[in-house]
């Protein structure tokens, strides 16, 4: 954004209701990821959390690094849910988290009920 020459940040608005995240949520819509960034599986429980926390970290420093930009600037598309600005991606990138937590319930419960007593 800077080597864009991206300004300061003038908005002052909250950017979580940018994006429709029910929509991200509902679990009932499958949507494939791209192969690119696709699981390609080989890691153990240990390797594959210690590389869940490495990407969080990543996403953290790099929100952290265009602090005081204005994001909603910057702008990418998305296979599914169109152009999003920055902002957006933010508030994605959480929500797709959750998403993944609420599969990993799902996933457990079946487990759960298909575990002989």
């Amino acid at each position: 954004g800077r080597a864009a020459g991206v300004g300061p940040e003038t908005e002052t608005r909250t950017i979580l209701y940018t994006l429709d995240s029910a929509r991200v949520l509902d679990r009932r819509e499958r949507i494939a990821a791209h192969e690119r960034v696709q699981p390609k599986g080989g890691l153990d429980a240990d390797a594959a959390w210690a590389a869940v926390e490495k990407a969080q970290a990543a996403v953290r420093d790099a929100v952290i690094s265009v602090d005081g930009l204005a994001l909603g600037e910057i702008t990418h598309p998305h296979r599914s849910f169109g152009t999003l600005d920055l902002y957006q991606w933010i508030v994605f990138t959480a929500t797709h988290e959750m998403r993944h937590i609420l599969q990993i319930r799902e996933i457990g419960a079946a487990l759960k009920t298909a575990a002989p007593s």
